[in-house]
């Protein structure tokens, strides 16, 4: 399964709760509306004892997860009214968002991840040109957690700002 996963940011003069009303609806109706769509997930940031400095100066909103059965998927325009949806809703959601950072991953399902259970998402930040040797080792402490119920791991195959916008890019090299 590929995965196009996109940490979004907040405009600083947006309240969280303006933000994640907007990107539900009508931003998340519409997203749905892809061919070949397998899920799409909105993951919104709470509060939690594990964020860090980095973290807080991210000031990250949440993030999107919208997956197909291959890279093919991710080239599949939207409908013609959908199109004409994020048309109209573009200049509404450039006055919402203020940098997203994009990731197309291959996502591996390590421990299958039971409906309903809480999501920790895990950004190792900086550069990838050392590889992934740290990967194994992540995967070897965290799967030994106790509490986990699941784990998937993504490989990152490549990253970016949104293509076509206005919508600016959120800096943050991450290597996993």
């Amino acid at each position: 399964m590929i995965a196009q996963i996109s940490l979004m940011k907040r405009r600083p003069e947006v309240s969280a709760e303006q933000f994640c009303k907007y990107w539900l609806d009508p931003h998340g109706v519409i997203a749905t509306a892809r061919p070949g769509l397998r899920r799409y997930t909105q993951s919104h940031v709470v509060d939690s004892p594990l964020t860090n400095a980095l973290a807080e100066k991210l000031d990250i909103t949440g993030f999107t997860e919208v997956w197909f059965d291959s890279e093919d998927g991710l080239k599949v325009p939207y409908p013609l009214t959908a199109q004409r949806q994020f048309e109209a809703e573009s200049e509404q959601w450039r006055r919402h968002i203020g940098a997203v950072r994009r990731l197309v991953t291959e996502a591996n399902e390590v421990i299958a991840t039971p409906q309903g259970s809480a999501k920790a998402f895990i950004v190792n930040v900086g550069d990838r040109a050392g590889g992934e040797p740290w990967a194994e080792a992540h995967q070897q402490h965290v799967t030994r957690l106790p509490g986990i119920c699941g784990y998937l791991r993504h490989k990152i195959l490549r990253q970016g700002g949104p293509v076509g916008t206005r919508i600016a890019e959120l800096k943050l090299p991450v290597a996993g």
